[in-house]
């Protein structure tokens, strides 16, 4: 059983996650401040991140880019997912942010990647 943090604004998205993964512990976070106070109470025991890239509502929508790039300085080395469906903003998680997986076209694909990431399988780069 893994601990997988989802740093994801939706809810109806998070939900699906969280029924996918139900054999997983899935801690969920729905803004930048919750998925920070999250990594830091389950830090040693989180074994990958997914992201959206962007977070907040449409007024103030706030991306994930420097969030994971903290992560990752702080010591972080377990597998990140860039989970944005804006393409420019999943290769800018993986670039800027650390991001070691990417989705490649639709959010559907992140319980199938989570599996794999954890039976070991390789899978290609995120670009």
């Amino acid at each position: 059983m893994a601990t997988i943090l989802i740093v994801e604004d939706c809810v109806i998205i998070q939900m699906s996650y969280a029924s996918d993964l139900k054999e997983h512990t899935v801690l969920k976070a729905l803004s930048i401040d919750s998925a920070q106070t999250l990594f830091e109470k389950f830090r040693e025991t989180i074994d990958i991140i997914v992201f959206d890239g962007y977070i907040g509502n449409s007024g103030s929508k706030h991306t994930t880019i420097k969030l994971a790039s903290k992560i990752r300085e702080v010591g972080f080395k377990g597998p990140m997912i860039a989970a944005s469906s804006d393409v420019d903003m999943r290769y800018a998680l993986a670039k800027q942010g650390g991001c070691s997986h990417s989705i490649r076209e639709s959010k559907d694909e992140i319980p199938e990647i989570i599996q794999l990431i954890l039976s070991q399988k390789d899978l290609p780069p995120p670009f």
